[in-house]
This record gives C-alpha cells, structure tokens and sequence, in this order.
C-alpha cells in the first residue's frame, strides 16, 4: 500500500507515501504489514496523519529518530481480508500481476509485472522475453479484463 520513507522530527514519526487511491482510509487500521530485511512484520500503529497523497506514521515501538531511520525505504501494506469489497469492474491492481496481455490481434504481448500511477493515469508495466512495455491504463485501451483465464485484452499494438 505504500513505502516509508525518511524520519519526520524526532520521536518516531517517520514520512510514507501512499500508493492507494485516498490516504483516508489508514485511519481506521490499528497495525500495519513492515517488510524489513525481507521479512514482513506487523507493526502496531500509534496514530496516522493524512497530507494528500503522502501519510506521516508513528509506530508504537518506534520511539525516536534513530529507529524511524531504520525504517525508511520498507513497503507497508495491509492484511488481504482487511481490503474493502470491491464492486463489478473494479479490480486491485496486485490481482493483475501475472495476467497475459493480448492485443485486438490476438498477439501476445507478455505478463502484467506491476502497474504505477504516472501522474495522466495508471501504466501497466507488461513484461516480454527481452523487454518491458509501458501501456497505459484508459479506457479506450482496455478492452476486456477476463479475470477467469487471467488474461487483459487491449487495443495495442506490437510496436507501440
């Protein structure tokens, strides 16, 4: 859901960035999902402040500087089960990692790897043999999204 960055002040607070659609909703959880060392470790949250895309965090167990520091550059998510219900043509983007891309032409163009918000709209990042290719997420190139056989229809094409 987002990743922490540098140390906001002295006592534990440390600066993240939200890669959700509204950093809003962070208040309501009580714990958090670290991933430190590669391992992910649940971190009790103390409070939660809000500033647009960007959220500053204080973690029970994180009392000055010099531990926030040591928490700068992890990712944060949440429990699956605690994501809201989405309704019909809504999808969270880590459930189309993996998904095979085909075009109008039935040409594949690779795997879903990851998608991220450019700033005009979400690009999705489509990993072939040798190369990644940038599509982005609108709607006049998404075409059909069959989470059945896992695979997104768009209207690209092989060159673009």
């Amino acid at each position: 859901m987002g990743r922490l960055l540098a140390p906001n002040g002295v006592k534990g607070w440390v600066n993240a960035r939200s890669f959700a659609s509204s950093s809003d909703s962070f208040s309501q959880y009580t714990n958090l999902l670290v991933r430190i060392d590669s391992v992910w470790k649940t971190m009790e949250l103390e409070n939660v402040r809000a500033r647009e895309k960007n959220l500053i965090l204080k973690f029970v167990d994180c009392r000055d500087r010099d531990q926030a520091t040591l928490l700068g550059g992890a990712d944060f998510g949440i429990e699956r089960d605690q994501l809201p219900e989405l309704t019909d043509g809504e999808f969270y983007w880590h459930t189309l990692v993996g998904f095979d891309v085909t075009n109008l032409a039935g040409e594949a163009l690779g795997v879903i790897d990851h998608l991220f918000e450019s700033g005009a709209q979400p690009v999705i990042v489509v990993r072939a043999e040798n190369e990644n290719r940038l599509v982005p997420w609108v709607d006049h190139v998404i075409k059909e999204i069959d989470s059945t056989n896992r695979i997104l229809t768009v209207d690209w094409g092989l060159d673009y």
